[in-house]
């Protein structure tokens, strides 16, 4: 009984992300920025609009990413949490939030492009992204592949081993009967 008793007072999970290994994502952000100014300069200063306008939605994309990262390095962000209500994705700016227990149909560990993720897999991921803002709506979409979850959740940056956080959130998993998959 007492075993079931801490199973139902489960403490929030929070994975963060570990600062000094953001650095290479700020680099590519930094190159890509400068990039983008260059080209949206060649495209202005020869009057070429198709080199201004992609250079100009890389400025737009890239500062983006560039304050969200310097944001998450000072004030430190998590990648995920796990509690009671669900999952809830923070990894990216494109990141869709809680997921809901009852909108989870499982969970799976994979790896792709030398990184492992967390993959959640929904039930309804139109009900997901109705919750979203049209702009996050739209990043999501551009950040999504049919390969992919909506929701995955990169570990390459994270203070856990890939071990150490599925040993967090195993539990979790187990009381909302939730599959992990290991894949």
């Amino acid at each position: 009984m007492a075993e079931n008793d801490n199973i139902q007072q489960l403490e929030e999970v929070v994975i963060r992300e570990q600062p000094g290994k953001v650095w290479l994502q700020l680099l590519f952000a930094i190159f890509m920025l400068a990039l983008s100014i260059l080209i949206t300069y060649a495209g202005l200063s020869s009057l070429d609009m198709i080199y201004a306008v992609p250079g100009m939605f890389g400025i737009l994309l890239f500062g983006i990413a560039f304050v969200y990262i310097i944001r998450g390095i000072v004030v430190g962000r998590p990648l995920m949490k796990v509690n009671a209500a669900g999952i809830v994705d923070l990894a990216s700016i494109s990141s869709v939030g809680l997921v809901e227990w009852h909108e989870i149909e499982n969970v799976l560990v994979s790896r792709r492009f030398r990184q492992t993720f967390i993959d959640v897999q929904l039930r309804n991921e139109d009900e997901v992204l109705k919750r979203l803002s049209g702009f996050k709506r739209f990043l999501t979409k551009l950040n999504f592949s049919p390969q992919t979850s909506l929701v995955a959740i990169p570990l390459g940056t994270a203070m856990q081993t890939p071990d150490e956080i599925i040993e967090l959130i195993q539990p979790h998993l187990q009381k909302h009967g939730r599959k992990l998959i290991i894949g």
